[in-house]
């Protein structure tokens, strides 16, 4: 990378704690896959009907694998002012 940031620092310390955490698991890559970054995100605005809170998600890949994921429920609800 040409210009990491501090999420990418982050990101890497997660493989770590990863790594750490699960000794002799390791992550499986596939053969001759690239080394691209890739991460999505998904932003769900008050979809649930019980308690009207948005949900936030989001994946990282490396090299079309699967390193880390989340998804967060936000701890209040968002109203409008209007």
């Amino acid at each position: 990378m040409h210009n990491p940031k501090k999420t990418h620092i982050h990101t890497i310390y997660n493989i770590f704690r990863y790594l750490k955490a699960h000794m002799g698991k390791g992550i499986l890559f596939k053969k001759g896959a690239s080394f691209n970054l890739e991460a999505y995100i998904e932003v769900d605005y008050a979809s649930s009907i019980v308690d009207k809170r948005s949900t936030f998600s989001y994946f990282i890949f490396v090299g079309g694998n699967l390193v880390t994921r989340k998804r967060k429920k936000q701890p209040i609800v968002a109203r409008s002012s209007a």
